[in-house]
């Protein structure tokens, strides 16, 4: 097969070389069920308690609560890139935390399934990475250095350093880090790696463990578009090779809302639109809100959906067409639903042998899914040390 490397040195063609990757790769398809996120308000401070000339009793914690993300419903599948979108407060990364068991605060409802097996923390931490907006990345290390670092502090104690040798490669090879492999890291002082070959360090190192599922918190932020558009190509080829990515962006350019196959689109923590991204602009367009000629797609719907703040009736207007937005969703779910009941009632036999594979499959999924996460035991505390002291 011939290979094909874009200008940036990615490589976009790699098959006969992750053969071993895609191999461990296990498919999961992540589904959120009626999931809601809500937090206590703070109450006031003393300072301010005096200032007002409130009595303490006045301030009482009341147990009022901030309500984050509403009855949120969606599906993941394995192959697929997903963005989920939004203006600034819209819930995108509250959701990526309540994904990856990483809030430790607030009230949680709903249900996260990972091929309909409910979600818990330990397994998900064996099938699944997460990459933060900041990269934490050791800057007088090399690529190369920094991978190996990490995986011989995270990948099992069965591992030979051969073997960690030929994972880091491969990852290395995936990323398009070749001709970096050797270069520092750097900052702000030590000249290293530009900001999109360090992001994509930071995904390296969370590809490590052949994750399933690849979550990402605004992996383009701080880029420019040439650079975020080549880091979401990146992602997409990833997405290919069996994986469930899931990334939250703020402001894609519209080659990104091209290359991404699902799309969400968040206001105020409910979902107004939910699909493929090649159907998104129809779907507002049956709303009566078409995207204007010579705009990008993704900024136009975002601004739509944010809460225009400068001057009571802008508010006002906003928060009314974001209701009527929530609501035609909501219409089009429901739609969704009797649809799927009325198919069900025409084909049962046809069901019935679909529920059977399904539960098939399900089985399988139990049965790897426990065996990654036995798999996936940290190097001992001797190791450890070795590693950080050597």
């Amino acid at each position: 097969m011939e290979r094909q490397v874009s200008g940036n040195g990615c490589v976009d063609s790699l098959i006969d070389l992750m053969d071993p990757l895609v191999t461990d790769t296990v498919k999961i398809d992540v589904r959120v069920d009626k999931l809601s996120y809500s937090v206590p308000e703070k109450s006031a401070s003393w300072w301010r308690t005096v200032s007002n000339l409130q009595m303490p009793w006045e301030v009482k914690d009341k147990g009022n609560s901030l309500q984050v993300l509403k009855d949120i419903s969606f599906t993941a599948k394995s192959g697929q890139l997903m963005a989920i979108m939004g203006g600034s407060g819209s819930g995108k990364t509250s959701l990526l935390d309540i994904l990856t068991c990483r809030t430790s605060s607030g009230v949680t409802t709903g249900q996260v399934y990972l091929n309909s097996e409910v979600r818990t923390k330990s397994v998900l931490d064996s099938c699944a990475g997460y990459v933060r907006q900041d990269d934490r990345l050791i800057a007088s290390l090399t690529v190369r250095e920094t991978l190996m670092f990490v995986a011989q502090l995270k990948l099992p104690r069965t591992f030979s350093e051969e073997k960690i040798k030929e994972r880091v490669d491969l990852v290395i090879a995936e990323l398009g880090l070749t001709q970096a492999a050797d270069t520092k890291v750097g900052n702000d002082s030590i000249r290293g790696l530009s900001g999109g070959e360090r992001r994509r360090v930071s995904i390296g190192i969370q590809l490590l463990i052949l994750p399933s599922i690849l979550v990402l918190d605004e992996p383009t932020s701080g880029l420019d578009s040439y650079t975020a558009n080549s880091i979401v190509k990146t992602l997409s080829m990833l997405a290919s090779k069996q994986r469930t990515i899931i990334m939250s962006i703020h402001q894609p350019r519209f080659d990104i809302f091209t290359t991404v196959d699902a799309m969400m689109l968040l206001s105020k923590g409910s979902i107004v639109f939910n699909g493929p991204a090649k159907e998104m602009v129809n779907y507002f367009t049956s709303l009566g809100y078409p995207c204007p000629e010579h705009m990008n797609p993704c900024d136009y719907y975002i601004d739509l959906t944010a809460v225009d703040n400068t001057s009571p009736e802008r508010e006002h207007r906003s928060l009314a067409l974001i209701q009527m937005l929530l609501e035609a969703y909501k219409s089009k779910q429901d739609d969704v639903m009797v649809v799927n009941l009325e198919t069900q009632e025409v084909a049962g036999a046809e069901d019935e042998i679909c529920l059977e594979q399904t539960s098939l499959d399900d089985e399988s999924v139990q049965r790897v899914l426990p065996s990654r996460e036995k798999q996936s035991a940290h190097p001992g505390i001797v190791t450890q040390c070795h590693v950080l002291l050597r």
